[in-house]
């Protein structure tokens, strides 16, 4: 629920911001996601069509290649960086949580949303779980280290590591199957 949240509320909080002001969207991007983002937005593709569209411009194995990398990346990232006390993990949970909310909230500016939806709904939203899960693994482990109990930190942090792992085993399996 922790990672639920830390991913969820700033990207609601974007979404709001960016719909009314999409700078936001440009505060918060990556100068690659800046790139894509302007890309579709220049063109002048009737709504609905512009997945196809980009079909022949960026190639669909090439896009899906590219999401599928970057959220590998950040569950994995998400579940390793637990052991720094949790912080790695909030940092990553809460970065890409601001930047999923202002690239929303752009498209929802620009009245493309259902564009992007289009696009990123039929595996977005089994990915976004998986990296929420990670994270709640790397939670867990941190977690662990931080607030051992009644074990030794080092026993609480092994237990706390193999439920953690049976976690990300069922996150490697989702991110199979969005991709």
């Amino acid at each position: 629920a922790v990672a639920a949240a830390v991913f969820l509320l700033p990207a609601l909080v974007t979404y709001v911001l960016a719909t009314q002001n999409p700078a936001w969207g440009d505060a918060l991007f990556v100068p690659s996601l800046s790139e894509t983002v302007e890309d579709f937005l220049s063109r002048d593709v009737p709504v609905g069509q512009w997945y196809a569209d980009s079909q022949s411009v960026i190639g669909a194995d090439n896009l899906s290649g590219r999401i599928f990398t970057n959220n590998a990346t950040i569950a994995l990232g998400a579940f390793a960086l637990g052991i720094t006390w949790c912080l790695g993990t909030l940092y990553l949970l809460f970065s890409n949580g601001l930047m999923l909310g202002a690239f929303l909230g752009v498209f929802a500016h620009h009245d493309r949303l259902m564009d992007i939806f289009g696009m990123v709904a039929p595996h977005g939203v089994l990915e976004i779980f998986a990296i929420i899960v990670a994270g709640g693994a790397g939670l867990k482990i941190g977690w662990a280290v931080i607030a051992p109990g009644d074990l030794p930190r080092a026993r609480a942090m092994v237990a706390a590591a193999r439920e953690a792992v049976r976690l990300v085993a069922g996150v490697a399996v989702m991110l199979a199957v969005a991709a």
